[in-house]
């Protein structure tokens, strides 16, 4: 049966295909994360935990929760 080998060569062809693009895709999304990084040096933490903060702060403290209904 020849055309079980060349089936399972092209099968394997395929799914290494698929791994080096998803690999590859990956490295790029690493690149342009570091990249910004770069690019904002590392404001963009500072931003995200001031924004975090201010939320904090507007929410009421104590919310009074009615348990009439229950």
């Amino acid at each position: 049966m020849p055309w079980l080998s060349s089936l399972f060569e092209n099968l394997l062809v395929v799914i290494l295909t698929i791994i080096v693009l998803a690999g590859g895709i990956y490295m790029l999304l690493v690149i342009l994360q570091y990249g910004l990084k770069l690019k904002s040096g590392g404001r963009e933490e500072e931003r995200l935990t001031t924004l975090w903060q201010e939320n904090l702060n507007k929410r009421p403290l104590d919310r009074k929760v009615d348990h009439s209904d229950h």
